[in-house]
């Protein structure tokens, strides 16, 4: 007799430290102010939110957890972490090269070097100095991991309300991102929502 809202992002939904009170962030708000509306079955709202994760993170996710949380409504609250994260390369990239066989003369001294606190270093800073860090995740892979969600929330009947995160003080680099999130749910009859802009908007 209960409706389950299930929540995804990243820092923002879930908290960065151990120590941060889950209860604090938005998806334990959410459940007081439906529970406080008196509305009838009940709802609960799980938050699966997970610091530093994008997009992509979510995504695979979801396809190994769906119906394990089995949601009523997904809620996705994301776009900081795909737009503002660098890497070396895309997490799309780094995701390709993880899945190849690996190689295990490669990984032994790979794994050995990776124990010198002097070659971590320099490796750090020589990707520093090569200035060829990438977008975590660009608009079109961002595209292709929210809209393959959404395909798996319709296909278990499950509603997804897809939200722009919030940026301060200045939305405007979230712009695209609202955008984009509007035509997938314009596609696929869900529901979007600009949280940065209305952030933004009331100061």
């Amino acid at each position: 007799g209960v409706r389950r809202i299930v929540a995804l992002g990243g820092s923002s939904t879930g908290g960065a430290y151990q120590m941060d009170d889950i209860n604090l962030f938005w998806p334990k708000k959410l459940e007081e102010q439906l529970a406080a509306s008196g509305t009838a079955p009940a709802w609960e709202v799980v938050n699966q939110g997970v610091g530093g994760w994008n997009s992509l993170h979510i995504r695979l996710y979801a396809e190994s957890q769906f119906e394990r949380l089995n949601p009523d409504i997904l809620i996705l609250y994301v776009g900081h972490n795909d737009l503002f994260t660098q890497g070396v390369a895309s997490h799309k990239v780094l995701l390709d090269r993880y899945r190849q066989p690996a190689n295990g003369t490669v990984s032994a001294i790979s794994d050995a070097l990776h124990r010198s606190r002097l070659f971590v270093g320099f490796k750090f800073a020589l990707l520093s100095w090569r200035g060829d860090a990438a977008v975590a995740v660009p608009l079109a892979d961002a595209r292709e991991n929210l809209a393959a969600i959404l395909s798996l929330a319709q296909a278990r009947g499950a509603h997804a309300l897809l939200v722009t995160e919030g940026l301060s003080p200045d939305a405007a680099p979230m712009s695209r991102y609202a955008e984009l999130l509007a035509d997938l749910a314009a596609r696929t009859n869900e529901r979007a929502f600009d949280a940065s802009a209305k952030f933004a908007a009331e100061g």
